[in-house]
Parts: C-alpha cells; sequence; structure tokens
C-alpha cells in the first residue's frame, strides 16, 4: 500500500503532488455506477470502457456551463489532435462525487487546485483483461495537457500489475511507483509531471477489471 500524507504535508516535501486516501471509502456504494460503465465499451481502445462529462466553473466553483462533448488531446501519442466522444457518465454520477455520501471527491480535488478550477473534466474508467495483458495507457508516459489531474483507484479485481508512476520527464525515471490501491487519490501538477500505469493482467481465468475516477482540470490564472 502506498504511504499516504495529506494535501498540505505532500505540497511541502514535493510541490504539486499528493497522494489522499478518500475518508471512509466503500466500494459497495460504488457498484451500480461500475455495472453501468461495464456497458460503455470505448470506440477507440479494445479492453476499455469509460464515461465522459465535465463542466465549466465560475470563481465561486458553481457550474456555469458543460464542457463540449468531443474531446481532443494534442499531446497523446496514441490519439494526438484526435477529436474522441465517449458515452456520458452514469446517472446520478457527478451527484455521487460531490455528496458527502463520498466525502465528496470533488472537495478533495477543489483543494489540491486551491479553488480555481475553470474546467472540470470527469472520466469514469474500466479497463479489462481476459487471461492477457492490457495497456491500460495506450499513449505510454505522457501529459494529458491541462493544470491538474486527480486519479482515484475505485476497484481492482482479480488483477496484478496497474502501477501508476509519475516521472519528471517524459521517459524518465518514476520518482513515484505505486499500485493505488481502492480509495486512494492521486493528484499532481500535469504541466511539471509525466504519469503512466503498467500494463495489467487477470491471475485467473475469470475477468480483471481496474476501475478509477480520472478528473483533470484547467486552472483560474
Amino acid at each position: 500500500m502506498a504511504h499516504i500524507v495529506s494535501v498540505q504535508e505532500a505540497q511541502l516535501a514535493l510541490p504539486q503532488l499528493a497522494l489522499q486516501r478518500v475518508p471512509d471509502f466503500d466500494k459497495k456504494k460504488w457498484a451500480k455506477y461500475i455495472e453501468d460503465i461495464k456497458k460503455k465499451p470505448d470506440p477507440y481502445t479494445p479492453g476499455r470502457y469509460r464515461g465522459r462529462g465535465g463542466f465549466v466553473l465560475a470563481l465561486d466553483g458553481s457550474p456555469i456551463g458543460m464542457l463540449n462533448e468531443t474531446f481532443v488531446q494534442k499531446e497523446n501519442e496514441a490519439y494526438p489532435n484526435i477529436s474522441r466522444k465517449f458515452a456520458p457518465l452514469p446517472d446520478g454520477f457527478v451527484v455521487f462525487l460531490s455528496s458527502g455520501n463520498v466525502i465528496s471527491i470533488f472537495q478533495i480535488f477543489q483543494e489540491f487546485c486551491r479553488s480555481r478550477i475553470r474546467e472540470l473534466d470527469i472520466h469514469l474508467i474500466g479497463i479489462c483483461s481476459n487471461n492477457t495483458e492490457v495497456k491500460v495507457v495506450p499513449e505510454n508516459s505522457h501529459q494529458d495537457g491541462t493544470d491538474r489531474v486527480g486519479i482515484l483507484v475505485i476497484d481492482r479485481l482479480n488483477i496484478e500489475g496497474g502501477e501508476t508512476q509519475v516521472a519528471r520527464s517524459k521517459g524518465g525515471k518514476p520518482f513515484f511507483s505505486e499500485i493505488l490501491e481502492p480509495g486512494e487519490m492521486l493528484m499532481f501538477d500535469d504541466r511539471k509531471y509525466w504519469h503512466y500505469v503498467t500494463p495489467i493482467k487477470s491471475i485467473s481465468p475469470e475477468p480483471g477489471w481496474r476501475f478509477v475516477v480520472v478528473l483533470t482540470a484547467k486552472l483560474y490564472s
């Protein structure tokens, strides 16, 4: 299990990276959203299931608009400058993330971003392995082309691998390399660091899964 520190402690030791455990995390509360995302295959990446949504936020954090339905990443080696469109997030998922039932994931991420989020992109992702090694990150070590990234692991089922790595340069030696457990949320400055996740493989004939929520933020200056 990774060493957990607070956002404040982490930023003192290593600016703009923090690993935090979500208080009172309960996988059972996520079950219906996991079942929903299994029905939404990513049309661009075999073995991946994905839903997406997002908001434009005012300075006080209130939503004032929706993000464009198309998703483009200039820095993505696998899909450079390609407009992609994913299935919507499960019904009620955004409310769930912002509710006290999960100790507001948004609140944790806002704190890391120092309440300066201008655009918030939300991805619910499942990766499935059927007794074969599956790449979790098709684009290899990369940046998302945003200001801040948050990765929350919801569950790991019947898999090995899936180690999250963060480096100071593309292809550089990772200074952070841990298998994040359910309820652990890694947040970092996307402009300073490159991130990667090692492949996963099921450890029995049954399918193996890794489920995560990825939050990305563009900030007010």
